[in-house]
């Protein structure tokens, strides 16, 4: 709860009724049926999205529910929170104690974070994972989703507790490999070494040269 109130995260998606245009008889909007808008509870004016009628609201709160349900009493510490694009991307992330499981590459020491993220503009479903990445924006959060390796849960936009927590409880049954091939494939990348001609090469394909008039 601390956690949502202080990263700003403590307001509730409303749904509402959608009306497109004006009914030239009645003068009122027509209603379209089958979809509602969601709006945020402190902002009304702003629309995160159009969705259907059987989409299922999870709102900030449920999520650290979840993530609560996941890491276990005195498993982690509550790390980051956000919300992106005035509330459409939300994500909180938690720091894992896992004595003895972090790992030193190149000099910097990186950590286990457990991730929980949800969109509520109908893009993005509710989403746990483990990421060796801090998230902290819209690039790093872009960049642990990206990860394909990352043991994770989706969890389609329900009320459904019990179903969250059977299963977050295999994602930190697979939290331990997945670190470890992190760790593995860091190790490999800091051994590579590209010649200066290497250097040039990647650089001319990045930035090539344009002829100008």
């Amino acid at each position: 709860e601390e956690m949502v109130r202080f990263a700003g995260l403590d307001w509730n998606v409303i749904p509402k009724p959608l009306f497109a245009g004006l009914d030239e008889a009645t003068g009122y909007g027509v209603s379209v049926p089958g979809f509602k808008a969601l709006v945020r509870e402190d902002r009304p004016a702003v629309t995160l999205s159009v969705v259907s009628e059987s989409y299922g609201i999870i709102q900030n709160a449920d999520a650290l529910t979840l993530l609560d349900a996941a890491v276990g009493e005195g498993s982690a510490v509550y790390h980051t929170a956000g919300a992106l694009d005035e509330g459409r991307q939300v994500f909180l992330l938690a720091e894992v104690n896992t004595p003895g499981h972090t790992w030193t590459i190149a000099g910097e020491t990186h950590k286990p974070y457990l991730l929980v993220t949800t969109g509520h503009d109908g893009t993005r479903s509710l989403v746990c994972m483990f990421t060796a990445v801090r998230v902290v924006c819209n690039n790093t959060l872009s960049a642990a989703l990206a990860d394909g390796r990352s043991p994770r849960i989706t969890i389609r936009h329900t009320r459904n507790a019990q179903e969250r927590v059977k299963q977050a409880t295999r994602v930190l049954a697979a939290a331990r490999d997945y670190f470890k091939g992190f760790s593995e494939s860091a190790l490999t990348l800091c051994k590579k070494h590209m010649s200066g001609d290497q250097a040039c090469e990647i650089t001319d394909r990045l930035f090539p040269a344009v002829k100008v008039d």
